[in-house]
C-alpha cells in the first residue's frame, strides 16, 4: 500500500507531504484546483515518463517521493532482489526527479533504476482507473483480456500461444520453401546449362594466376631460346661448323704425315673440335631446359582465354565462377529433394495446427466456464449499482486461430427490462458504462493482487441514488485494497474512511495548489461545500449527519 507521498515544485504544488492509511480515501476539491497534479505524482511513482512542463514555473527541478509497503507482495520483492535492491523492512521509497535541462532520474531506495524497471514495479503497485477506461470497455479487443484475467487463464494462454507461434513459424517456412521451389523449377533449364558449362570448364582455384605466371616466365626466355636455336643450327645444321671442322680435321690429318708444322696445327684443331662438340651438347641441354614449349604456350593461352571469357560472361572472378558452379549444383540437388522436404514440412504444419486447435479448445472450455461465473457476478454488481433490471452476458464465438485463441469474445447487455441484449458498446450510455466498469473492478478485486486502486471520476455523470451505490461499492473495494477516488459527489465522499481536499490559492502573485488531509471537523466543512453552501448552518448540520450516517445523504 501507499504510505506517504512528498511532492515538491510539481506544476502548481510548491511543496506538500501526505500520509495514507489502508481502506477507502476520497480526494475532493473545486474543478481546476489541481487534483490532476496529485494524480500525476502517483503516475510518476509508477514509472510514467516525465516532461519539463511538469516543473513549477521558475524552479530548476521537481521531485516526487512515494513510500510503499510491499511486505505482502512477493512478486515485487522478487523483482527488487533481481535488481539488487534490498527492501528496508518491507518498504521501498520511489523517488523521481525532473530537471529543467530535460533530464530525469528515478531511484528505488536510493539506487538509480531505469524507467522500464520502474514501470514493471509500478504496474504491480498502482492501478489507475479513469474515464479513458470507459473507452477501452467499448473496445471489443479488451473483452477477451478481461475474461482471461477474471478466469486466471494465463498458463493456458501461454500453452496455446507457444503452439500458435510454432504453427505460424512452420507455415512461414512452408510458404518460403514453396516459393523457392517454384522459382527454382522455373529456372531449372537455366541452372542445368550454367552448371554443365562451368563443370566442363574443370575450374581450379588459382589456375589463372598460375598460368599467367608461367607465360610471363616463358615470354622472358623467348629471346634466349632463339639464340640457343641459332647457335645449335650454326654448329650442327647442314654444312654446320662441326661438320666442316670434321672435314678440315680429316684433310689436315692426311697432310700431317709429310709436314711437321701441319701436324701441330692438326693437333690444335682437334682440341677445338672437342670444345665445339661440348658446346653443342651444352646448348642442347639448355634448349631442353626451357620453361615451355611453343605448343605448351599455345595451350596455356587458349586456357586463359576460356577462363577470361567465362569471367566476362558471368561478371565475376575465377573464385566466383567456382562458387557459382557449386551453388548451381546445390540448387539442382535441392530441387531434386524439395518434394520430400515439402512433404515433411507439411506434416509439421499439420501437427502444430492440431496442437494449436487442441490448446485453443482447452482454453475455450475454460473461457466458457469462467464467462458463466463472471456474468453472474457482474450482473449482480450492476444491479446493486442501480440497474435493477439489467442483464449481462459474455458472447463467445468460434473464429480462426489468432494469437488470443480460437474465440471472439464480446460483452452483451440489456440495460432495461424487455430489451434484447446488444453489444456493450451500443447498449449503454456514458453513465451506465461507468457503473459497468465499476462492477467489473469490484468483481476483479478479489483476484487482483495490485494493492492501490485509483479511480479518477469514474462517477462522472451520475447522481442521486446511484451515487450512493457507487460509494458503497468503492467502500467495499476498500476492504481488500487501498482505494483512492477523485470525486465531486458528496454521496461518494461521505462513505470514505478518509478525505483529502485539494485547494488553490494566490500568494504574492503566484498560484499554489495545496493538498490537505482532513480531520472530522474539516470533513464536515468540505462535505457542506460539496452540498452547495459551507456557511449555512442547515447545510453544515446535514453534512455532519451524512458523515455519521451515509445512508441519510
Amino acid at each position: 500500500m501507499l504510505k506517504q507521498i512528498k511532492i515538491k515544485n510539481l506544476a502548481l504544488i510548491s511543496e506538500c507531504e501526505i500520509s495514507f492509511e489502508p481502506g477507502f480515501c476520497v480526494v475532493t476539491g473545486e474543478t481546476g484546483a489541481g487534483k490532476s497534479v496529485f494524480l500525476t505524482s502517483l503516475k510518476l511513482c509508477a514509472g510514467e515518463r516525465a516532461t519539463t512542463q511538469m516543473i513549477r514555473n521558475g524552479e530548476e527541478k521537481a521531485s516526487v517521493e512515494g513510500v510503499f509497503d510491499i511486505a505482502a507482495l512477493p512478486q515485487v520483492l522478487a523483482k527488487l532482489t533481481a535488481m539488487g535492491i534490498d527492501p528496508e523492512e518491507g518498504e521501498i521509497t520511489i523517488q523521481r526527479e525532473i530537471l529543467a535541462n530535460g533530464k530525469s532520474r528515478a531511484r528505488i531506495n536510493g539506487s538509480i533504476v531505469n524507467l522500464t524497471d520502474l514501470s514493471e514495479i509500478g504496474e504491480q503497485l498502482i492501478q489507475l482507473h479513469g474515464q479513458s477506461e470507459q473507452v477501452l470497455l467499448r473496445d471489443i479487443r479488451t473483452h477477451i483480456e478481461m475474461l482471461d484475467a477474471f478466469g486466471g487463464h494465463q498458463n493456458e494462454i501461454e500453452i496455446y500461444q507457444a503452439a500458435w507461434r510454432e504453427w505460424q513459424r512452420n507455415l512461414s517456412e512452408d510458404a518460403e520453401l514453396r516459393k523457392r521451389a517454384s522459382e527454382l523449377a522455373q529456372q531449372k533449364e537455366f541452372l542445368h546449362f550454367q552448371a554443365d558449362e562451368l563443370t566442363k570448364a574443370h575450374l581450379i582455384a588459382g589456375e589463372d594466376t598460375e598460368l599467367e605466371a608461367k607465360l610471363s616466365a616463358a615470354t622472358g626466355a623467348e629471346s634466349e631460346r632463339k639464340l640457343i636455336a641459332e647457335s645449335i643450327e650454326l654448329l650442327d645444321g647442314d654444312a654446320g661448323i662441326n661438320e666442316r671442322f670434321s672435314s678440315l680435321e680429316h684433310a689436315l690429318a692426311n697432310l700431317a704425315g709429310n709436314n711437321k708444322s701441319i701436324a701441330e696445327f692438326a693437333a690444335q684443331l682437334k682440341d677445338s673440335s672437342i670444345t665445339l662438340r661440348e658446346l653443342s651438347r651444352e646448348l642442347a641441354t639448355l634448349r631442353r631446359a626451357q620453361p615451355l614449349s611453343q605448343a605448351e604456350i599455345e595451350r596455356h593461352n587458349t586456357r586463359i582465354a576460356l577462363l577470361q571469357k567465362l569471367q566476362r560472361k558471368y561478371r565475376t572472378t575465377l573464385d566466383g565462377l567456382i562458387e557459382l558452379r557449386d551453388r548451381r549444383k546445390q540448387e539442382l540437388a535441392t530441387l531434386d529433394n524439395l518434394d520430400d522436404e515439402l512433404i515433411l514440412l507439411q506434416k509439421r504444419v499439420q501437427e502444430w495446427h492440431e496442437r494449436t486447435i487442441a490448446a485453443g479448445q482447452a482454453l475455450h472450455a475454460l473461457r466458457i466456464k469462467s464467462a458463466s461465473r463472471m456474468d453472474t457476478e457482474v450482473q449482480v454488481r450492476i444491479r446493486e449499482l442501480g440497474m435493477g433490471k439489467a442483464t449481462f452476458c459474455t458472447q463467445i464465438e468460434a473464429v480462426a486461430p489468432t494469437p488470443a485463441g480460437i474465440d471472439r469474445v464480446e460483452f452483451l447487455m440489456a440495460p432495461n427490462a424487455g430489451e434484447g441484449r446488444k453489444p456493450l458498446r451500443q447498449a449503454v450510455s456514458g453513465g451506465e458504462l461507468s457503473r459497468v466498469l465499476l462492477a467489473f473492478k469490484s468483481v476483479m478485486a478479489a483476484r487482483d493482487l495490485i494493492p492501490v486502486l485509483i479511480f479518477d471520476e469514474v462517477d462522472s455523470g451520475i447522481s442521486g441514488e446511484i451515487a450512493h451505490r457507487i460509494g458503497e461499492c468503492l467502500r467495499g473495494l476498500g476492504q481488500s485494497h487501498q482505494v483512492l477516488t477523485i470525486t465531486h459527489l458528496h454521496q461518494v465522499a461521505c462513505r470514505a474512511e478518509r478525505q483529502l481536499r485539494v485547494t488553490k490559492t494566490e500568494q504574492g502573485g503566484r498560484t499554489f495548489t495545496h493538498i490537505t488531509s482532513l480531520d472530522s471537523q474539516a470533513r464536515i466543512l468540505e462535505i457542506a461545500r460539496m452540498l452547495g453552501d459551507p456557511k449555512s448552518e442547515t447545510v453544515l448540520h446535514h453534512a455532519k449527519q451524512i458523515l455519521e450516517n451515509p445512508h441519510s445523504a
